[in-house]
């Protein structure tokens, strides 16, 4: 059996409009982007990268989960969000 591991992650993008309170040409125009890899390092870390994009407000997200910290041999996890 050979078992080839392909890349596990993708790319995603958006927009929209919504009922914004700004006037303007653009008024009420919203977009977003996001990357997510779910095997990163090739140690089933997953890392999730997004950005919502507005006229008045804007949405960053970093959201990093390792399932297994290495050299722990109580298979601690630990995530991060920012």
């Amino acid at each position: 059996m050979n078992v080839v591991e392909r890349p596990s992650g993708g790319f995603s993008a958006g927009g929209g409009i919504s009922s914004g309170i700004t006037s303007g040409p653009l008024s009420g125009l919203i977009g977003s982007f996001a990357y997510s890899h779910r095997n990163f390092f090739g140690r089933n870390q997953k890392l999730n990268i997004s950005l919502e994009r507005g006229q008045i407000d804007s949405i960053f997200r970093i959201n990093y989960t390792d399932p297994w910290i290495e050299g722990d041999d109580k298979r601690t996890s630990r995530t991060i969000i920012i």
